[in-house]
C-alpha cells in the first residue's frame, strides 16, 4: 500500500469524523467526499446521484462488474473520544464507523489508480444507512449496471486488531424499525380518572419485550431494542394521552 494514500485516507476519516451529518441531511458529507475524489484521482467517473453517489473505474480486460460499498451517515449520540478530530456537532456523532468505511473506499480508489484492474469496478457512496431507505435507492445501480458482486464491511467490537472476518451465510441481521402509537383520552392532571392514560400500557410493553426475544424460543438471533419513548407533552397540568414506543428489530434471516 502507498503510504501517502494511507496518510490521506486516514485524514479523511478524521475530517469526516469531526463533521457528523444525520440520515438523508448529509450534504456536506457527500460533497467533502465527491471533492476528495475528483482532487486525488483520475481514472474514476464520479457521477452524483443526489443524496448519495458513485464512481466508476473501466477496467483492462473485464470479465465482470463488482462493486464495493460504504455508508456515510452518522447517528444522534454524544461523541465522547478524547482526541482532536472529536465531533464538532453537538449530539450527534460517528460512533458506527460509517466515517471509516467510506474513507476506505476512497483508499481503494486511489490504490487502484495506481495499479490498475482488469474487471469494471463501481464504488457506491450510500447515504441513509441506520433508516434503510439509503441501501434501497442505491441497490438500483446494482440492476442498472449488471453489478456480478457486491462486497461491503462492517466495524466490529471485539475483534483483534488488523484481523478481517468472515462466514458463510449471514453475517449481519437484517433490521427494521417499528413503532407502536398509544392514544388515550385526555383529562386534567388532577382528575386523570376521567381520562385514558398510555403510560401504563407503554412501560408493561417495554417490560415484556425480554420475554419476545428469548433465544430459547427462537431458532436464530432475535433482538428487539428500545430506541425511544415518547408519552404526553411537557405541560404539567394535563394527563398524557398519547404515546408512541419505537424498537430496532433484528433477527437473522
Amino acid at each position: 500500500m502507498n503510504e501517502k494514500n494511507f496518510e490521506k485516507a486516514v485524514q479523511l476519516r478524521h475530517e469526516l469524523h469531526m463533521h457528523p451529518e444525520l440520515s438523508m441531511v448529509e450534504t456536506w458529507t457527500k460533497n467533502h467526499l465527491i471533492e476528495f475524489m475528483k482532487a486525488n484521482t483520475t481514472k474514476w467517473e464520479v457521477v452524483d446521484r443526489g443524496h448519495w453517489f458513485y464512481a466508476y473505474y473501466k477496467g483492462s480486460e473485464p470479465k465482470k462488474t463488482i462493486a464495493f460499498r460504504g455508508d456515510f451517515d452518522a447517528i444522534p449520540v454524544y461523541d465522547d473520544i478524547d482526541k482532536e478530530y472529536k465531533s464538532q456537532i453537538d449530539g450527534v456523532g460517528h460512533k458506527c464507523g460509517h466515517d471509516g468505511h467510506v474513507a476506505n473506499l476512497c483508499l481503494t480508489a486511489m490504490e487502484m489508480e495506481e495499479q490498475g484492474c482488469e474487471n469494471d469496478v463501481y464504488l457506491v457512496f450510500q447515504h441513509g444507512e441506520e433508516i434503510g431507505g439509503g441501501g434501497e435507492e442505491c441497490a438500483q445501480l446494482m440492476e442498472e449496471k449488471s453489478v456480478d458482486e457486491v462486497y461491503a464491511f462492517h466495524n466490529q467490537s471485539g475483534m483483534p486488531l488488523n484481523a478481517v472476518v468472515t462466514r458463510k451465510g449471514t453475517l449481519c441481521c437484517a433490521s427494521k424499525g417499528m413503532e407502536i402509537m398509544l392514544t388515550g383520552t385526555p383529562a386534567h392532571a388532577s382528575t386523570p380518572e376521567h381520562g385514558k392514560n398510555p403510560s401504563l400500557a407503554i412501560a408493561a410493553l417495554i417490560k415484556a419485550v425480554p420475554g419476545f426475544i428469548k433465544p430459547e424460543e427462537h431458532k436464530g438471533l432475535i433482538l428487539a431494542t428500545v430506541v425511544q419513548v415518547d408519552i404526553g407533552e411537557r405541560a404539567f397540568g394535563v394527563s398524557a394521552h398519547k404515546g408512541r414506543l419505537a424498537l430496532t428489530i433484528r433477527g437473522e434471516i
